[in-house]
């Protein structure tokens, strides 16, 4: 079993490919299950399919590596060309040799992402 997470680089949230994206995963996951930050760098999206458990916290959703992957790939595909393809293809060797995939990592270079935020899907 895996997450679902995505590492979008050089994207914002008001990029309108991202809304496409993050309103699928709604669509497929529910509307309080898509949530997004940006990357440590600054210039980029985390985002994370999670539920709150009873004392607040993130709890991703258990998915099998296929489907994980099958979303991954997706979203690396035109017309999104979102996924970052270096960790898409470094998690498929992971994968491969037994290792957990689709990790997220919230510092690095001494800078730290932002906080969580549940995307909510915009009548427009």
């Amino acid at each position: 079993m895996a997450i679902l997470s995505f590492d979008w680089d050089d994207v914002s949230i008001d990029n309108k490919t991202v809304q496409q994206a993050l309103c699928q995963l709604t669509a497929e996951y529910g509307p309080e299950m898509v949530w997004y930050r940006v990357s440590s760098s600054g210039q980029g999206l985390h985002v994370l399919v999670a539920g709150i458990d009873d004392r607040f916290h993130l709890r991703p959703v258990s998915i099998p590596e296929t489907e994980s992957f099958r979303w991954r790939t997706h979203f690396f595909e035109p017309p999104y060309e979102l996924e970052c393809g270096g960790r898409l293809r470094a998690d498929n060797e992971r994968c491969a040799h037994g290792f957990s995939t689709g990790r997220l990592f919230s510092h690095k270079n001494q800078t730290s992402a932002g906080d969580w935020i549940p995307f909510i899907t915009r009548n427009t």
